[in-house]
């Protein structure tokens, strides 16, 4: 998909593009400061610690914390400790399911939003009586960045829709750039995409007031689960461009926090 540019329509401002490149780790070297690369960190901590503490976990089970993303859950949706709003952290629990024995381990540590300052403190084993919903987890992260990274795009009324409703889940076939500052070689360009194919792409999208309204999109990949769903590209689009590569709707603002039914696929 072209870029477009800043002096066009709102129905063509820009998309902005996460810092290259969101799948490859082999890219998160010294130097790179990025948010993304704390919350990296963070993971890498947390499974290191877990695998410590869970002596109980099968070879299985410690492949899927090694290999797997985890959810990364936070107050709201926990009863653990407490948040310190006078200093801007909170507690932020990175989570790995683990179906076989109806369980999730939580490995809890007290940050900032970056994360750049998680360690883990203990390890929480726990049996949720109901399912945990992706979809405000995923909504999370694109609030976050959209006040981050897209204020100056977005007027006061899409930053507030973004901010305080639902979105839409879409299951969506843009096309990904993976090279957005053009500093990859052509292997780790063809890494990103093999990763990519190993990735659903969901795009969390707020409507305007009609169908034919620019619509504030933020497109990513993850696990089918929408576990783990980390943006590639976020900016307002026209409603037929969204319409378009729209593959499937998968959860709509009037689901709220219902689970996320993962979508199966056609045999």
């Amino acid at each position: 998909m072209k870029q477009l540019l800043p002096n066009r329509s709102r129905a063509a401002r820009n998309r902005v593009p996460m810092p290259a490149l969101l799948l490859l780790l082999l890219t998160l070297v010294g130097g790179c400061q990025s948010d993304r690369y704390y919350q990296q960190r963070a993971v890498e901590r947390a499974r290191e610690f877990l695998l410590q503490e869970a002596r109980e976990l099968t070879p299985s089970e410690a492949a899927k914390v090694r290999f797997e993303d985890p959810v990364l859950l936070t107050v709201p949706m926990l009863d653990y400790g407490t948040t310190t709003l006078d200093t801007g952290r909170q507690p932020v629990y990175i989570t790995w399911r683990m179906p076989e024995r109806n369980l999730d381990y939580l490995v809890f540590g007290v940050s900032t939003v970056r994360m750049d300052d998680w360690y883990p403190n203990r390890l929480i084993r726990k049996n949720f009586k109901h399912p945990i919903s992706t979809v405000p987890l995923a909504a999370e992260v694109a609030r976050t960045y959209a006040v981050k990274n897209l204020q100056a795009q977005l007027s006061v009324e899409e930053l507030n829709r973004v901010r305080l409703q639902h979105p839409w889940v879409l299951l969506t076939d843009f096309e990904l750039n993976f090279n957005p500052g053009g500093d990859l070689d052509a292997k780790a360009l063809a890494l990103a995409a093999v990763n990519a194919k190993r990735k659903t792409q969901y795009s969390l999208v707020w409507r305007g007031e009609d169908d034919k309204t620019p619509q504030v999109v933020f497109c990513g990949l993850s696990a089918p689960s929408l576990s783990g769903w980390k943006i590639n590209f976020a900016g307002v689009l026209a409603a037929d461009e969204v319409r378009r590569h729209t593959v499937k709707t998968m959860h709509t603002p009037a689901d709220g926090a219902n689970p996320f039914v993962i979508p199966v696929e056609p045999k």
